[in-house]
């Protein structure tokens, strides 16, 4: 009785704090400025923007990128160009990663200077790439600018139940080397042999994230392992890897088969892409949740994309071994595969692509309409609505590489447009088992409570029924890592 009433308590207390939050008036009262009041303001800056036919959108980057890009969306250009903070005056849109104010908060008034000047509309959009454990920064920052994207799938619902300005999900990309170099790249150093010790090197953070622990674990007991930790504390140029140069580091990575992704905090790892970028098969955990958001079931098996149970090195030695065995089965045509999948869809091109595509959305989109230079949310009688904005299908699926003949050595080639159908299916096949594996999970919660409790094994052992009926391939099979990941934060939550 004591604990349902704790449970009860808790629940009316999150419900309360989420009134607290969706209301702007206690926002205000608790410092954080809402974004709704700015709604009006937005609108008009967009309306004008639509009357252009060539934005210029100035790139405050944390990933190179020499070369400026133009993107045709719709009947309006969009002309990205790298840019430092006192170069955006005559810019339409400003692109910033949030990591550009990390430990320089100063900078920050800067840019919203320019975002507030009344004289040039100027659109400011932030990329959030660590919303993931940096929740504090990345919701002030959110308030702060026009609009904000997100770079993982996950660990951001405290973002869009307060802030209403999102643009949508841009993930992050292969980032260490620009886009012309890897090309260079990769023509001198995808040939040649790979060794099959298992690679990563990781950025420690601190002792709250079991990754570390994980890690260092891995190191010990994986054998003949090329695995590596940097501490907390110990400056980036001290180590031997941030020595070399850019075609160093992109040799280093080439002349290993495979490399371990770890999650932070379930996001979606960069150095996922950059193992893609050069022909590793990467070996991902099972708490990257939502990674078919970003690739495709179809994509994961045919690249392919491995995953391992997350805190297992048992578990992560065994897939190394596999990624070793399917490395060597596709060879040298199956890194040029990968290499060329990850620049056609995970470059920061690619991105910048993507938010062409988002911005011409949120443009061309809008019902607001002017009158007195107020916006209200309908439009005027008799006047014609905007049609909506419909984005010319680009991605390429893998099986469109797959089926192609890669030599090695040969020039990046453009990827030609495919339809998004067979993609979309296979995604929607997957969340379609992703929901009745957490059904399962509730169903062996229900059949396992009892009046003192959870009975564990009781519990356990539903779990392993459950999983012992899913097959190990197809869409079901995301199923394993579902009920292992349900039934993981069950045991450790519940009483």
């Amino acid at each position: 009785m004591l604990k349902d009433q704790a449970l009860r308590d808790a629940v009316c207390g999150i419900q309360s704090s989420l009134e607290v939050l969706g209301d702007p008036r206690n926002l205000l009262r608790l410092g954080m400025p809402d974004s709704r009041l700015g709604h009006a303001r937005v609108e008009k800056k967009l309306h004008q923007l639509g009357e252009e036919k060539h934005l210029q959108v100035g790139v405050v980057a944390l990933w190179p990128m020499t070369q400026d890009q133009v993107f045709q969306v719709g009947e309006r250009s969009y002309s990205f160009s790298i840019r430092a903070a006192d170069q955006l005056a005559d810019c339409d849109i400003i692109f910033i990663n949030w990591n550009y104010f990390y430990g320089k908060p100063e900078r920050l008034q800067d840019i919203l200077k320019l975002l507030h000047d009344e004289a040039k509309p100027r659109v400011g959009i932030i990329w959030l790439i660590d919303h993931h454990h940096e929740f504090e920064q990345s919701l002030r920052l959110a308030f702060e600018f026009d609009f904000y994207v997100h770079a993982h799938p996950t660990r951001v619902d405290y973002l869009r139940s307060v802030a209403r300005n999102c643009l949508g999900l841009l993930p992050c990309c292969f980032g260490q080397w620009e886009p012309l170099d890897v090309e260079a790249f990769a023509g001198r150093y995808m040939v040649g042999p790979r060794v099959d010790a298992l690679y990563g090197g990781f950025r420690g953070y601190n002792d709250s994230f079991s990754r570390e622990a994980f890690l260092r674990t891995a190191i010990e007991r994986i054998p003949g392992n090329n695995l590596f930790l940097i501490p907390y504390n110990e400056p980036n140029e001290s180590h031997r890897y941030f020595s070399k140069s850019g075609e160093e580091q992109f040799e280093e990575w080439c002349r290993h088969k495979t490399s371990a992704v770890l999650a932070v905090n379930e996001d979606v790892p960069i150095r996922l892409f950059d193992a893609l970028a050069t022909g590793q098969i990467p070996i991902v955990s099972d708490d990257v949740q939502s990674l078919e958001m970003i690739l495709p079931p179809a994509d994961q098996l045919a690249l392919p994309v491995l995953r391992y149970r997350a805190g297992d090195v048992d578990d992560l030695e065994r897939v190394h071994r596999e990624a070793v065995r399917l490395f060597d089965a596709g060879g040298e045509a199956g890194a040029w595969r990968r290499h060329r999948y990850a620049v056609a869809q995970h470059s920061y091109v690619a991105r910048l692509r993507t938010l062409a595509e988002m911005l011409e959305v949120k443009i061309a989109g809008s019902f607001g309409h002017f009158e007195g230079g107020q916006i209200i949310d309908r439009p005027a009688e008799g006047s014609a609505l905007p049609l909506p904005f419909v984005r010319e299908p680009r991605r390429t699926p893998v099986e469109m590489l797959v089926a192609e003949e890669i030599q090695a050595g040969v020039p990046i080639m453009r990827c030609a447009v495919a339809d998004e159908v067979a993609a979309l299916e296979s995604r929607l096949a997957v969340a379609d088992e992703r929901e009745q594996a957490v059904r399962a999970v509730l169903r062996a919660l229900i059949v396992s409570l009892r009046w003192f409790g959870l009975d564990r094994s009781r519990f356990r052992r539903c779990v392993e029924e459950e999983g012992q009926d899913t097959p190990n391939d197809g869409p079901a099979a995301i199923r394993h890592t579902v009920l292992y990941q349900e039934a993981r934060r069950v045991l450790r939550e519940a009483p």
